[in-house]
């Protein structure tokens, strides 16, 4: 291999790697009517999630929210038909990457190659927005991102509502056109 598509390879690699991509997921019984929802409030924050959210990012997340519900025509009630509850999981995860080195055999068919493994650690960071009708206590929608958190993540309020945004954008109520 020469060293420019040795260089080239290793380039694409970090690039590849370096890139955070985030999973937005949700689920829903299909039968579900979500029509006659009108109001909502937020069930009291877990406060499991402070080991992973600071007070700042907490009122961003929540802030979010209240927008993205109002957007969608719900209003804020203290007897409201949905109860929504917001959980922050961060995980440690493990991976491996392997590095060969060929040596040899490039006017010959004989050669040798030296393959080198490297573990390290990530964090995974999950976003958990669950919806529960309030008369019947039954989950009716949930949603999440997930994706890999690093320590020098650069939240703003717009990178926060925009990750609540697109977990919402799952949800079946479209925003409403004008709010």
């Amino acid at each position: 291999m020469t060293l420019k598509i040795r260089i080239l390879f290793i380039l694409s690699v970090i690039i590849l790697t370096s890139c955070q991509t985030v999973q937005y997921i949700a689920d829903y019984s299909d039968s579900q009517d979500f029509s006659p929802y009108k109001t909502y409030n937020l069930m009291e924050w877990n406060e499991a999630n402070n080991r992973y959210v600071n007070g700042i990012d907490k009122e961003r997340i929540l802030k979010a929210l209240h927008t993205e519900m109002n957007a969608r025509g719900y209003t804020i009630s203290n007897t409201p038909d949905l109860m929504l509850n917001v959980n922050v999981i961060i995980e440690e995860r493990k991976g491996t990457h392997a590095y060969t080195t060929y040596m040899g055999g490039y006017y010959s068919p004989f050669g040798y190659g030296v393959t080198t493994y490297q573990e390290y650690t990530y964090l995974v960071g999950t976003l958990i927005i669950d919806m529960f009708e309030e008369s019947s206590k039954k989950q009716v929608w949930h949603g999440a991102a997930i994706g890999n958190v690093s320590e020098n993540n650069n939240r703003t309020d717009e990178s926060v509502h925009l990750i609540v945004k697109r977990i919402l954008n799952k949800y079946p109520i479209r925003p409403v056109e004008g709010k």
